[in-house]
């Protein structure tokens, strides 16, 4: 199982949080970062599905956080709208 590790800096103190990449709460922050970052480049979700070959409900999967996040998977989704880890990133509230 993947992790994903965080780490933040505040007024001189470091916090570090490990995610479970099978984690339902992580894979429905992750969906709702899709889902925002997608809506606001104006993309419909059968579109992505298209723009990646996959079904039409491998989006919504993503999205809903039904889907076990892979980091493959994140990537796949970024590209097909254009988009990359640091908009990723930022939509996740890590920079």
């Amino acid at each position: 199982m993947e992790t994903e590790l965080n780490t933040e800096i505040n007024q001189g103190t470091m916090t570090t949080t490990t995610h479970s990449m099978g984690d339902s709460s992580f894979n429905q922050q992750v969906g709702n970062a899709l889902r925002s970052i997608r809506e606001t480049r104006g993309f419909e979700q059968k579109t992505i599905a298209e723009l990646v070959g996959m079904n039409q409900s491998w989006p919504s999967k993503m999205e809903s956080g039904r889907n076990e996040v892979k980091m493959s998977s994140i990537y796949r989704y970024l590209r097909a709208m254009g988009a990359d880890w640091t908009d990723f990133a930022e939509y996740m509230g890590w920079i």
